[in-house]
């Protein structure tokens, strides 16, 4: 599969529920994560493969969060990876993400396609993670892979 990069301004959210500049909540990921499936339906029953997600082992120190979408054949559960940070990002950095700090623009979503998977990197802050910036996502990855697969 074609290496595809893609950022999205993210929109700040007013939200209560959301302490914009705080660390994200593994349960405000997961909320995320299921929006993204319940959008991306349509597209893994087109393909015959479910839409497994996963989170890179993050903590309240890492500056960012890794979320990656699997399309696989078995259904799996929400469920943590143990790579380090580095190997996931050494080829988004090199190939973009250089660029973009160099920018200074930092207040961006990448989505990063690594093979069959989908990498959503983004700030750990929870104003990065709310359900609205997950539906602004998934339509974007959505178009992506459609227009892939023409």
């Amino acid at each position: 599969m074609m290496r595809n990069f893609q950022v999205t301004k993210a929109k700040m959210i007013l939200n209560d529920d959301v302490n914009r500049n705080e660390p994200v909540l593994p349960e405000q990921l997961k909320v995320y994560g299921e929006v993204i499936v319940k959008t991306l339906s349509s597209y893994n029953t087109s393909i015959g493969m479910f839409l497994n997600i996963s989170i890179l082992n993050t903590n309240s120190f890492n500056p960012l969060v890794v979320m990656v979408l699997s399309f696989e054949k078995i259904k799996k559960d929400f469920y943590q990876i143990q790579e380090p940070l580095e190997n996931i990002l050494k080829d988004a950095y090199n190939n973009f993400l250089k660029d973009a700090i160099s920018h200074q623009d930092l207040n961006l979503i990448l989505n990063y396609n690594r093979g069959n998977d989908v990498y959503i990197v983004c700030r750990n802050q929870q104003r990065f993670w709310t359900v609205e910036i997950a539906e602004i996502n998934a339509s974007k990855i959505l178009m992506g892979l459609l227009s892939e697969s023409n």
